[in-house]
């Protein structure tokens, strides 16, 4: 699976979790606005503080991943949203 040109899983082996990700599924990619703020970009418990909250916030039916693009400094966050929260 790819987002925004950057590789995130190969890990959606079954036909159901592939179709279930391209239903359901929701992607951020986060840029930071200056190069000093790829420092806490860069720190993986960073990325899992922000993977938590989104799934705290969202709710989180199965899958999440974070993946990190080293040349543009960028994070993306991938997850399966629960559908009771759609509402929000």
């Amino acid at each position: 699976m790819y987002v925004d040109d950057v590789y995130v899983t190969n890990t959606l082996g079954t036909e159901n979790a592939r179709k279930l990700f391209a239903k359901e599924g929701i992607a951020a990619v986060i840029y930071p606005r200056e190069e000093n703020f790829r420092i806490a970009l860069d720190n993986f418990g960073q990325r899992q503080a922000i993977i938590f909250e989104a799934t705290r916030a969202l709710g989180l039916k199965r899958y999440h991943f974070t993946r990190k693009d080293y040349k543009q400094g960028r994070i993306i966050i991938t997850l399966v949203q629960s559908p009771a929260m759609w509402r929000i």
